[in-house]
């Protein structure tokens, strides 16, 4: 088995240095860049649960 850490993309919230993990936040434009490449990185894994 294979475990495989990843973190989001980076919001607002997370650039200004502020650490607030009660509610979600969208993910600015970095942060859905940042979601796309991973997307297409992680392509290459067979993955069963997520």
């Amino acid at each position: 088995m294979n475990i495989y850490l990843l973190r989001h993309g980076q919001t607002n919230i997370n650039r200004d240095g502020i650490f607030h993990a009660d509610t979600d936040k969208e993910l600015n434009e970095l942060g859905r860049k940042q979601a796309e490449l991973l997307g297409k990185r992680i392509q290459k894994y067979h993955i069963d649960i997520i």
